[in-house]
């Protein structure tokens, strides 16, 4: 074999991996918000301290979880799941704000129109790149409000029934609603 078939062949190998490579590059990558981040200045819900759930959990050594979802008048929100409030409740230390800081994955946009509710947020799914996903609901006062589906933001069809009532406790100070995640 000649000089000249290995080149070919070396050319082609390095067309291919590249075209491979180039292609894949949005597949690795995290998707976008399809919600824009709109200022938040109507009196539907209150956004002096945040909203919160209790999931009741199989788990003898952590039986409850808490999700807690802080709104913002950025159009910002922070929402995580905790098994215990203390871990917020003792933010002065700051160990709260730098798990937030740090944590893409508790970073959402919300939009309120009439009593709807939508916040999408990424949800981590263990694999590469992180979709984004939806979860829609009715505001029932300035102090409640119910989701009721969730879906995938590129696939508006597969939806999830949810039954999630959150409610209002006023909370200070709130941590910071600037994040590198949401400009």
């Amino acid at each position: 074999m000649n000089r000249t078939y290995f080149s070919k062949h070396k050319i082609f190998f390095l067309l291919i991996v590249t075209t491979l490579n180039c292609s894949c590059l949005s597949f690795f990558e995290d998707e976008k918000f399809t919600l824009t981040k709109t200022a938040y200045s109507g009196n539907e819900l209150k956004i002096d301290g945040y909203f919160y759930i209790v999931y009741a959990s199989k788990d003898s050594v952590n039986p409850r979880n808490t999700g807690i979802t802080f709104l913002y008048n950025n159009g910002i929100a922070l929402t995580s799941r905790l098994s215990q409030l203390s871990f917020l409740n003792n933010s002065e230390n700051g160990e709260f704000n730098n798990y937030v800081q740090n944590n893409p994955n508790v970073w959402a946009l919300y939009s309120i129109e009439n009593d709807n509710i939508k916040i999408e947020a990424f949800k981590p799914m263990g694999g590469i790149g992180t979709p984004m996903y939806i979860k829609e609901g009715k505001i029932l006062n300035d102090t409640t409000f119910h989701l009721v589906r969730e879906y995938a933001s590129y696939n508006t069809k597969d939806t999830r029934e949810l039954d999630e009532t959150y409610h209002f406790k006023k909370f200070s100070p709130k941590p910071d609603s600037t994040n590198v995640y949401i400009q």
